[in-house]
């Protein structure tokens, strides 16, 4: 038994958690790799480079090797790489914070276009290098072992891949004979495979050679017609597949298309969140925001007097954002670490979610999982996953209104919790359990 994810996006974590809480800790493949897959997910990339028995840490910006003379220039989300007054590389990181751990470097041409790509992993080491065409298309990508030696080379323009493995050479035709070849070599049990994609996962299961009995977790938002794939898992399928729609509101949507026998098929399975604390109703407000562009702050700090604003932003704050600094209820956090947020996050009971622009990445996961009521308007909200449809309001009055309610009767906050955990599909234990069996 497997689980088996296209990528290792956040559908996939939450999916990956709720199947280990439930007791189903099989073997977790994702298809693509970029290098920074959690230590207990593997894929074709690290089993033929053996990068998972390698152990290490990620190399920061200032640890990349240059010719003598070149620098690096960096900000917070990115750097350049340079030769006196003529730019040769871009480093981008894998995660936007303070550590400015190396992701993928650029090495760019005399004119600043860019004709390789070298991509670093969890350990530390170039795993993978992508070369362009004058085009700036990519046309060939090779992966190596910890010993620089080239283990498999992909033709982007034919489809082609070659692997060297046991002192052998194989070419195959395209992916899914690689990763055929993958799950062979790898002898891993397939008699049940659980994913989450009606794409590249779904061809993977449906081309093997033997029956078995899977699960497809289907994640997708949205529903207005069955997909050819979905067509062939209820009508011509080769493997036995239940289906589990993981959004309530696909669910309820999908079920109004299916025949009886399909419908047999399908059930709504949410997922499993791991929450860090309870909410203690406390008059403790956080916003974490790249932007000064805050709707209505000023409306809300005033009218909430007895109610703590934190503002907390990674970058430098503007003049305009500083200003709020006059009001006795506001505390600022100018270019806040990881650990002073994590205190905020602990902290704080409310979180809300005004600020234009795009979102603090996980600002709002990490909000929900704190149980923190996430409060936004209708023109902020980033995720409405994380936030119950009468919590997004239209107006500042229709916020507070609710925000003076809960203050002068705290005991409703636990509903309002439900309403937010039913807005991100919250299952249990026992709902995996009776679904899988």
């Amino acid at each position: 038994m497997i689980n088996l994810f296209d990528s290792y996006n956040q559908n996939s974590w939450d999916l990956h958690y709720s199947l280990l809480v439930s007791g189903y800790k099989q073997p977790s493949i994702a298809l693509n790799d970029d290098g920074f897959l959690p230590y207990d997910v593997t894929s074709p990339y690290l089993f033929f480079t053996d990068f998972a028995a390698v152990s290490g840490r990620p190399l920061y910006f200032n640890e990349l090797r240059l010719p003598p003379y070149w620098e690096i220039r960096t900000d917070r989300n990115q750097a350049g790489i340079w030769d006196l007054g003529r730019q040769r590389g871009r480093i981008r990181f894998f995660q936007t914070d303070s550590q400015r751990v190396i992701k993928e470097v650029d090495w760019l041409d005399d004119r600043k276009e860019r004709r390789l790509t070298d991509c670093y992993n969890r350990v530390g080491f170039r795993f993978s290098q992508i070369s362009y065409n004058t085009s700036g298309q990519p046309v060939l990508r090779s992966y190596f072992d910890r010993n620089n030696q080239e283990v498999l080379l992909e033709n982007y323009i034919t489809g082609n891949l070659i692997l060297n493995y046991q002192q052998q050479v194989f070419i195959f035709k395209n992916k899914l004979e690689f990763w055929l070849f993958y799950l062979e070599a790898a002898q891993f049990n397939l008699d049940r495979i659980f994913y989450n994609s009606l794409g590249h996962p779904f061809l993977l299961a449906q081309s093997l050679q033997h029956s078995g009995e899977d699960v497809l977790f289907w994640q997708e938002n949205s529903v207005t017609a069955l997909s050819d794939n979905m067509k062939k898992l209820f009508h011509q399928n080769s493997r036995s597949t239940k289906i589990a729609v993981q959004h309530s509101a696909v669910y309820q949507k999908l079920q109004q298309s299916l025949t009886e026998t399909e419908a047999s098929l399908t059930d709504y399975l949410g997922f499993l969140y791991p929450f860090k604390r309870e909410n203690q109703g406390r008059s403790q407000v956080l916003i974490v925001t790249y932007s000064d562009q805050l709707q209505d702050l000023t409306a809300l700090v005033t009218n909430l007097p007895e109610v703590s604003f934190h503002i907390a932003a990674p970058t430098e704050m503007s003049s305009k954002l500083l200003a709020y600094k006059k009001y006795a209820n506001v505390r600022l956090y100018p270019r806040v670490d990881q650990s002073r947020l994590s205190q905020l996050y602990q902290a704080c009971d409310f979180y809300l979610d005004i600020n234009h622009g795009r979102e603090v990445p996980a600002a709002l996961r990490r909000a929900f999982e704190n149980k923190m009521i996430i409060f936004a308007f209708s023109q902020t909200a980033h995720n409405h996953r994380y936030i119950a449809p009468n919590h997004r309001f239209q107006t500042a009055e229709e916020l507070l209104f609710v925000f003076l309610q809960v203050l002068a009767h705290p005991p409703i906050i636990p509903s309002l919790l439900k309403k937010q955990y039913e807005g991100a599909d919250l299952a249990t234990v026992q709902d995996y359990q009776k679904f899988i069996g």
